[in-house]
């Protein structure tokens, strides 16, 4: 099996490519927010629902605390321009 393909000829960095991963977590975490307000639904479906919106903001808050070390890092503004 081969290698595969690089992309691109630059190096890519971490703070560049986790934000945009962090803005559709929280697009999900609006999309449950909007059901649980708004639909009507079991006990135990509701309870699924918001037991998914606690994940997505624990997810979103852990991957927001990773893009933090990295954008505070810096190297990636100084080679990137």
């Amino acid at each position: 099996m081969h290698e595969p393909g690089i992309y691109h000829l630059d190096e890519q960095y971490a703070a560049a490519l986790l934000r945009p991963i962090l803005a559709r977590l929280g697009e999900l975490e609006g999309r449950l927010q909007h059901y649980r307000a708004h639909l009507r639904m079991p006990p135990e479906d509701r309870a699924a629902i918001e037991a998914a919106g606690r994940v997505l903001a624990e997810a979103r808050r852990e991957l927001e605390r990773i893009w933090q070390e990295r954008t505070e890092a810096g190297a990636w503004k100084r080679t990137a321009g």
